[in-house]
């Protein structure tokens, strides 16, 4: 059966912030390859980010702060090689900062504050030489702040 994001492929701007919307992200939701700015913060939303996030390879700016979600950053995440800004925090995201971030070299923020994140910070973020925002705080976060 379609779906309304099959008929939605072709939609570069989704902006539903502060509604009341709630539910789970679609699987298919990784697959909108056209999405250039996608804010979904400060809803009802809950679930996992698709693991083929990845594939929406346009994606720009990416914000889901103040949501239920759960879970870990799929693996897919870095490849999105022309995102610039992530907003996680203020979620149930777990797991840790994968070290694969480090490779997205063009991401100028990167917030996932306020969340169940564990583990260390990767050596690979002194990569990001473009980054002017890194928001880590609220986490449970140990070892050091690693140095070029």
């Amino acid at each position: 059966a379609e779906t309304l994001l099959d008929k939605w492929d072709g939609v570069k701007t989704l902006l539903l912030e502060k509604t009341r919307l709630s539910g789970t992200l679609s699987p298919m939701f990784g697959t909108m390859e056209d999405m250039e700015l996608l804010k979904l913060s400060d809803t009802g939303i809950s679930g996992t980010l698709p693991p083929k996030m990845g594939e929406m390879t346009d994606l720009v700016d990416f914000s889901m702060i103040g949501t239920s979600l759960s879970g870990t950053v799929p693996d897919s995440v870095p490849r999105m090689d022309r995102l610039r800004h992530i907003f996680l925090g203020k979620s149930g995201l777990s797991g840790t900062v994968s070290a694969a971030l480090g490779h997205m070299t063009k991401l100028k923020t990167l917030s996932m504050h306020s969340s169940m994140i564990s583990g260390t910070v990767p050596q690979t973020l002194t990569k990001l030489t473009r980054l002017s925002q890194l928001a880590l705080f609220g986490n449970k976060l140990s070892g050091s702040i690693p140095i070029d």
